[in-house]
């Protein structure tokens, strides 16, 4: 596949280099540690972005295209051809649905999630089936400036006391 895999320790990178490691093992070559998962490295490196969706109810608004996409120990995972300019986001297309791009990876099957213990499954293989394009959707609630999680009118932080945000 091309993809660019990564050793993990839970959802952790054990090699503190991963972005700018340039070894990509064949599938048969690959060991993971005892008791560790398999990352992929996302974005142009290995051509693919991943959106991670934790919440079901996203998919009742939006229609996925037919695409590789894997069950994870919360949500799932839909696998989609590289797009420049899409950028790494956490809850800006909707609450619970986060964006794997350029210098991001996603823990992939047969991982199991370090939370749950549940395993990461694919639904529909790579092998089965080719990356669809990154839906344009997705793009226009990426780029829309008006959408109330990529705002930076939110009122989020307004209630936390100075110095308290981070604990």
């Amino acid at each position: 596949l091309g993809w660019k895999l990564i050793r993990l320790n839970g959802k952790i990178p054990t090699d503190k280099y991963w972005p700018t490691n340039k070894f990509y093992p064949q599938d048969e070559e690959y060991e993971v540690p005892e008791h560790g998962n398999i990352g992929i490295q996302t974005g142009k490196i290995s051509g693919l972005i991943v959106v991670d969706i934790d919440r079901e109810e996203f998919l009742t608004s939006c229609s996925m295209p037919v695409t590789p996409f894997a069950k994870t120990g919360k949500g799932l995972h839909y696998y989609f051809e590289y797009y420049e300019g899409i950028r790494n986001s956490v809850g800006k297309i909707s609450e619970g649905v986060d964006v794997r791009s350029d210098n991001g990876y996603v823990v992939a099957p047969p991982s199991i999630h370090p939370d749950t213990k549940k395993p990461y499954e694919w639904i529909v293989t790579p092998w089965d089936c080719p990356l669809a394009e990154f839906p344009k959707e997705l793009v226009e609630r990426l780029n829309d400036k008006n959408n109330i999680t990529n705002s930076s009118n939110n009122n989020f932080d307004r209630n936390i006391p100075q110095g308290q945000r981070n604990n």
